[in-house]
């Protein structure tokens, strides 16, 4: 192998390339294997020629690498040159391939606003604190970078435990107010800022395997979000030295079933608009069916109710001192569940805690439904159409995160559920992205804190998660703001009416929405229910953000429901209408109109 390296690498290549590929056994490839064993070697040589070439060429030599091992083993097809190269990419995509996407990604964390948000994320700032102060050992005296810099807290913090130099690395234009930040704090001997990304540097701007720690803040929604990971992996194979700590050290990857059918109904409802079959002359309808896959393809970032996960989630653990950047490229979790209950499946949920392992102390910053919120808050991918678990069935599946060109994770995953009465499968809509969040779930709560003599206007994150708590059970209030009230829905004239039994027979049964008004959602039994279609229990659910409920009947039906329920109560009635059968009261009360009927009815309601 070192023969065929010397014989076409460059010069200022071959050593690294030898490292990269020491260990890789010729003799064990196969067509089947050769990109998932040369791949991860060549995404080392590029990660370990940090110099003055171009990764062009760094690239064009692992091919060249690539196609002679190929010919060698004398496979019949053609070398896959075109996938290993976009594997090898994965390294480095941010560097001279910087594309007007990336363009607006660095223009945005540019921008003062889009890190108070973050840095004022308590539960965020203060365990990133607490693990860079509470380990003197890994910061006293030592060399640190700080990857994807931003505001330049982190490296900030590092000073302040004592570190000697610290590489702020950062793109954007952020990296002027870190030189100003630190040379105001007295520390502009202290901060090297490094306005490059990651992939661009080369030995002059920090020299290699020469960090004592990394420290980044590059987590994303659902932990890979943005790929920023990634960025973090190099940093550590370029610069870190051998038994060098990398902050944070690890992560865990959470998911679990869900069921919420509050969230499902208002997913389903988005697309309503598209069902228009006279929008100024124009039938929408044809439309529908796309515009319900786009909103059941978005992901959901929300706080998710811990009562809601509908089995032991699923963790899976990812050490940043050792996992192969290559590997972040195609991620798939396969999961396997066991439904605690009967219910509803909706989908899946995710999360994730990272854990900062130093040699002072272990610092968790957790974004799980059961703990304080964060600015990341949590995530879902419903399925289109639920699955109906019964407690102990089996539902089985796995998250496929593919890196895409959007610096980000296109998603695809599966959830078989399996019965004694066969298996029934959900597929998610391929066109998932974790770049592509439905936000209009999230709700704050604010206060103002003080640092040191600065008093700031933030999320009150601790509140937020409280009160979210108290809102996830409301307690079900009766629609009585709603009586009489009525409404069209399709060609059907309704009107609110007090019904509690009815409202409680019509929830026991699959329903569909069918409208929304505001903040509420109108809902009817789905299926065929041509058999009670005509009776007063045929009707909708008008359900509220809030909680309360209330049964809306056809009109056409009302006057015949307020004279049963009359002649149910004519025990109340005058004297001479207490002994007569209902038929006769039903007569008198058909001739009546309908005001006067109702003043019965509703003089009866408050009748105890």
């Amino acid at each position: 192998m070192n023969a065929l390296i010397d014989s076409i690498a460059p010069d200022e290549l071959k050593t690294a390339a030898k490292d990269a590929f020491n260990g890789l056994d010729i003799a064990a490839l196969t067509q089947e294997n050769f990109l998932d064993l040369v791949s991860p070697c060549g995404c080392r040589c590029i990660s370990k020629c940090p110099n003055e070439s171009p990764v062009v060429e760094m690239e064009g030599f692992v091919a060249e690498l690539a196609v002679q091992l190929w010919n060698d083993k004398h496979f019949k097809t053609r070398c896959p040159v075109r996938e290993l190269l976009s594997r090898l990419r994965v390294s480095s995509e941010f560097g001279p391939r910087e594309c007007a996407f990336m363009t607006k990604y660095f223009y945005y964390f540019g921008k003062m606003r889009s890190h108070e948000g973050m840095m004022n994320d308590i539960g965020r700032t203060e365990t990133y604190r607490k693990a860079i102060h509470g380990n003197p050992d890994n910061f006293k005296d030592k060399i640190v970078m700080d990857v994807g810099s931003g505001s330049g807290l982190l490296a900030f913090f590092a000073i302040q435990a004592g570190a000697k130099k610290v590489y702020a690395v950062e793109a954007s234009n952020m990296h002027e107010v870190i030189t100003e930040l630190a040379k105001a704090n007295g520390w502009g001997d202290k901060v090297v800022v490094v306005n490059k990304v990651l992939q661009d540097m080369n030995e002059s701007d920090c020299p290699l395997n020469s960090v004592d720690t990394i420290i980044a803040e590059t987590l994303g929604t659902f932990l890979f979000g943005e790929r920023g990971i990634e960025t973090m992996l190099v940093a550590r194979d370029r610069f870190l030295k051998d038994g060098g700590a990398i902050f944070p050290t690890r992560a865990t990857l959470s998911m679990a079933p869900f069921s919420d059918k509050k969230l499902f109904d208002a997913k389903t409802t988005q697309p309503l608009f598209w069902t228009g079959t006279d929008f100024y002359g124009i039938n929408l309808s044809s439309g529908y069916a796309r515009a319900h896959r786009e909103c059941m393809s978005q992901v959901v970032a929300s706080m998710v109710d811990p009562g809601s996960l509908v089995a032991t989630q699923h963790d899976v653990v990812y050490d940043f001192r050792t996992i192969d950047s290559a590997a972040l490229r195609n991620i798939q979790v396969p999961y396997r569940f066991a439904s605690d209950r009967d219910c509803e499946v909706h989908g899946i949920a995710g999360w994730f805690v990272a854990e900062f392992l130093g040699a002072n102390e272990t610092i968790r910053l957790s974004t799980a439904p059961c703990d304080t919120l964060t600015h990341w808050f949590q995530v879902r991918f419903l399925i289109s159409e639920a699955l109906c678990a019964k407690q102990g069935e089996i539902l089985r599946g796995t998250m496929n995160l593919k890196a895409n060109e959007q610096q980000s994770y296109t998603c695809l995953f599966d959830i078989v559920l399996e019965s004694a009465g066969g298996s029934e499968k959900r597929l998610a809509n391929e066109d998932m992205s974790l770049m592509d969040l439905d936000s209009s779930l999230k709700e704050y709560c604010y206060k103002v804190v003080k640092h040191g003599d600065m008093s700031v206007a933030c999320v009150d994150w601790e509140k937020t998660t409280q009160e979210a708590i108290q809102r996830r059970n409301p307690p079900v209030q009766s629609g009585n703001a709603q009586l009489a009230k009525e409404i069209v829905m399709g060609d059907t004239m309704y009107v609110c009416v007090n019904a509690p039994l009815w409202l409680a027979e019509l929830k026991k049964k699959k329903l569909e929405v069918v409208g929304k008004t505001g903040n509420a959602m109108f809902s009817k039994a789905g299926g065929d229910v041509a058999a009670e279609a005509r009776t007063v229990r045929a009707g909708l659910i008008r359900q509220e953000d809030s909680g309360e409920e209330s049964f809306w009947m056809e009109k056409s039906a009302y006057k015949t429901h307020m004279i049963e329920f009359i002649v149910a109560r004519k025990t109340s009635l005058q004297q001479d209408f207490q002994t007569k059968p209902a038929d006769e009261i039903i007569s008198h009360f058909k001739k009546l109109s309908d005001s006067q009927v109702r003043d019965c009815f509703e003089a009866l309601n408050t009748v105890t």
